[in-house]
């Protein structure tokens, strides 16, 4: 499992992407779920699968930005079947750093 990053633009607006990419064989109907410091923010759907990867993207909003900049921890987790998720936990070290180099872009 893998997590990107990518600052966009919508029209004239700026946004920040989140795509999680999962091996082919997860439960699709969860889609993957996001924790930070083992709180949960939300869901996402998964929007195609390809021969190798299936793919959830989806904007992220403003408060799950600033709860990253914030956070300890997230967990992406992603399930194979339904109840039975598998996290990947990352580190929010240095998030909020990242994010500002980002911005200069």
């Amino acid at each position: 499992m893998s997590l990107v990053i990518v600052k966009a633009k919508q029209g004239e607006k700026d946004v920040i992407m989140m795509r999680v990419m999962a091996p082919i064989g997860v439960y699709l109907p969860t889609g993957v779920a996001l924790e930070i410091d083992g709180g949960a923010v939300g869901r996402v759907p998964f929007t195609r699968c390809l021969p190798q990867i299936c793919i959830a993207f989806a904007e992220a909003s403003k408060e799950t930005l600033e709860k990253m900049r914030k956070g300890n921890a997230a967990n992406f987790i992603i399930y194979e079947a339904p109840g039975l998720g598998v996290p990947m936990k990352i580190s929010l070290e240095g998030f909020s750093k990242a994010m500002a180099a980002l911005d200069e872009f």
